[in-house]
């Protein structure tokens, strides 16, 4: 992504997600927005992993699936949101049902 080789397909790669939340990484030589524009309100850019984060936690409802995608560690991404979901659930801002669907997941990498 960073070399931005695929750009020109991002949008269409990712047209049939409800919602689409990317991290633009420092030094980005292309316009990750710009290649986005064809997905409209459906996609955001964010600078850093914790934006990202809020984001995703501001978006994601009980029965809702997410797909993190990332070629190396992303901040802890992954472990970071199964914990901020869980969170939720314990605390009771979210129905039952996310609780056991939290319980369930696993994470995408290895490396966090």
């Amino acid at each position: 992504m960073r070399m931005g080789i695929h750009r020109d397909r991002l949008a269409l790669a990712l047209e049939g997600v409800d919602r689409a939340l990317l991290l633009e990484p420092p030094g980005l030589a292309w316009d990750l927005a710009g290649s986005l524009s064809g997905l409209g309100r459906r996609a955001s850019v964010h600078r850093d992993v914790d934006a990202l984060l809020e984001a995703a936690l501001g978006v994601l409802r009980p029965g809702d699936s997410a797909l993190v995608m990332s070629n190396g560690g992303f901040g802890g991404v992954h472990r970071r949101l199964l914990a901020r979901l869980r969170e939720r659930a314990r605390e009771g801002t979210w129905a039952a049902r996310l609780a056991g669907a939290v319980r369930g997941a696993g994470c995408g990498s290895s490396r966090d």
